[in-house]
């Protein structure tokens, strides 16, 4: 498992949006980290639903959305400390209690968080 503080204190590789702005060197660093699956724990500090990106084939459906989840390591730090986990529709759609106002309630709650890759779990009487 890794947890928030470990993913925030890896060196920024690369700030560019897209890989083809990225020199050979940082994309060597990105892949090292690309496709590899991990578990993080933290605390949910706010969430997000996005709008149209390419992770989402530019879907205009509503329901095609991600949420953007921004999480923490301590229970104290606030969102400018946070790593984003990306919830698809494709985790959420048979879990229609997963919505931005639940995730926004455990936010505030300080309630801890378990994402894996594929996965959510969230240890929270707010969501069903």
């Amino acid at each position: 498992m890794v947890t928030v503080d470990e993913l925030t204190a890896l060196k920024t590789v690369a700030s560019k949006k897209h890989r083809e702005d990225c020199t050979e060197q940082q994309r060597s660093l990105i892949a090292e980290y690309e496709g590899t699956p991990i578990r993080i724990e933290g605390f949910l500090v706010d969430a997000k639903k996005e709008g149209m990106e390419s992770p989402n084939c530019h879907s205009e459906d509503d329901d095609q959305r991600d949420f953007h989840l921004y999480m923490v390591g301590e229970e104290s730090a606030d969102k400018s400390e946070s790593v984003i986990v990306e919830m698809t529709p494709r985790v959420r759609k048979d879990r229609s209690g997963w919505t931005i106002a639940a995730l926004r309630k455990i936010a505030k709650l300080k309630e801890e968080v378990r994402v894996s890759a594929g996965s959510c779990t969230i240890r929270s009487t707010q969501l069903r």
